[in-house]
């Protein structure tokens, strides 16, 4: 539903859930700076782990998987469309995209101010780039246990 606020000579027009601009001309206080930033930084961080755990263990099909789960996460984490309209398979992967997290803790510092959201989505992010992370550090343990164990085998020989 459209809505139109005629307040001091400036036209606002906003749906159901008004952009800050809108908010911040009707009177609505600005999100801290430094949770948005700090939140902001959080997201950037786990989304670039996941992203180096996929191209480091699978190279170019990694690419293709990172671009794939970008694509689940945009039509999946209830971003762009309200999840119910989603279909069912993917209202199933809802919980576990990590951008579901990021739109609802951006949603908690835009909107409601409820930190208490934040915090907790801000928590489930650095998990996940935790889990990304050491995967990642296992993973090149791994490759480098293998690498050496090669590499005093040919030496043993010689």
């Amino acid at each position: 539903m459209l809505e139109i606020d005629h307040t001091d000579n400036l036209v606002i027009c906003t749906k159901e859930g008004a952009s800050y601009a809108a908010k911040r001309d009707a009177g609505h206080r600005a999100p801290p700076e430094f949770a948005w930033h700090l939140f902001t930084w959080i997201i950037s961080i786990t989304f670039m782990m996941i992203v180096q755990f996929l191209v480091t263990v699978f190279d170019n099909p990694g690419r293709f998987l990172a671009i794939l789960l970008l694509i689940a996460q945009l039509v999946g984490s209830a971003g762009t469309y309200p999840i119910e309209l989603v279909p069912g398979a993917l209202q199933s992967l809802h919980p576990w995209l990590p951008m579901t997290h990021a739109i609802r803790g951006l949603r908690a510092v835009i909107s409601s101010g409820d930190f208490l959201v934040m915090w907790k989505e801000a928590a489930i992010l650095l998990a996940t780039a935790a889990v990304f992370a050491l995967a990642t550090l296992v993973y090149f343990l791994l490759r480098y246990r293998r690498r050496y164990a090669v590499w005093t085998e040919t030496a043993a020989q010689t």
